[in-house]
């Protein structure tokens, strides 16, 4: 991968704003303390969420969880609310995971916002997407710094739960760029939303692929990031 860069190509993102995803519509982008969103309410959840990684962070993990699920004040248009999953069938499934902010308290409590809520299957939340998400942490602590971006993709689904309608996506999908020098790399996922639990590996995608799907493109401000965007291989991250 070395060998494909260009001379003195530097993937050099000191903050969220540095990358946030290019896309063909314009949605309320909210700014909190560990990640960013863009949150659309026709839907009613995020387009995308996005956010860095450290190993410092990790190391400074001492936050407790404290589940305070609640609505966003911070989206104009108001966001969904509990009593929208209450006896749905689906889990209100993090997009920004809790634990990934565990570095600051306030940090973590506002993944909590119901913004950054997706309507997730049972046994995806809490087993497929689980270790997803707890492997990307360990990522974390050996490449440095990670910057994930995270979010539904709905295809034909027309389901959608709750008074407020919250839409219920047909997939989920992740796109990881190590933003680490010098070994850059990227890997992204795209998982189907289904009550079963899978090996998340076996979804690995290049984030080329995943640019494709959603219309997105990942850190547009980056001259010749593409060139680490075409590679999926899972063994170059464990």
């Amino acid at each position: 991968m070395k060998a494909d860069l260009p001379i003195n190509f530097v993937l050099k993102i000191s903050k969220i704003e540095d990358g946030l995803p290019k896309t063909k519509f314009t949605h309320q982008i909210v700014k909190y303390e560990g990640f960013q969103l863009s949150y659309n309410e026709e839907n009613e959840q995020a387009d995308w969420t996005a956010y860095i990684l450290t190993k410092q962070m990790i190391k400074n993990s001492t936050a407790k969880r404290k589940d305070n699920f609640r609505e966003d004040k911070n989206i104009i248009t108001e966001t969904a609310n509990n009593n929208d999953y209450k006896k749905s069938g689906f889990d209100r499934g993090h997009l920004v995971p809790a634990a990934d902010m565990k570095w600051s308290e306030n940090a973590m409590d506002e993944t909590f916002f119901m913004s950054n809520m997706s309507p997730q299957y049972p046994d995806f939340n809490r087993k497929t997407w689980k270790n997803l998400e707890e492997d990307i942490r360990n990522w974390a602590s050996k490449n440095d710094s990670l910057y994930i971006f995270t979010g539904p993709y709905f295809g034909n689904s027309t389901t959608t739960i709750g008074k407020n309608e919250v839409k219920v996506p047909e997939y989920f999908f992740k796109a990881i760029y190590d933003i680490s020098y010098p070994e850059y790399k990227s890997i992204a996922f795209f998982i189907k939303n289904e009550n079963s639990a899978k090996d998340y590996k076996i979804f690995a995608i290049t984030v080329d692929s995943l640019e494709s799907l959603t219309g997105f493109d990942f850190l547009p401000k980056i001259e010749h990031v593409e060139t680490i965007e075409n590679n999926a291989d899972i063994n170059k991250w464990n």
